[in-house]
């Protein structure tokens, strides 16, 4: 399957204080990349199904 979308890097995840805590999360480029792609795979396979697409967002 190919999707029409630029390919991004996977940069590595910053990391951020917050408070006494540390937070991980992944740049802004590589967020939004990741959602798109997913959003089209979402569309893709939304008729089949055999396939159950769960997703998790932190």
């Amino acid at each position: 399957m190919i999707f029409e979308i630029e390919p991004v890097e996977q940069a590595r995840p910053r990391a951020a204080y917050i408070g006494r805590r540390i937070i991980m999360y992944d740049p802004e480029k590589v967020k939004n990349f990741k959602k798109e792609l997913n959003q089209l795979a979402k569309i893709h396979y939304r008729d089949d199904p055999h396939i159950e697409i769960t997703v998790t967002e932190l």
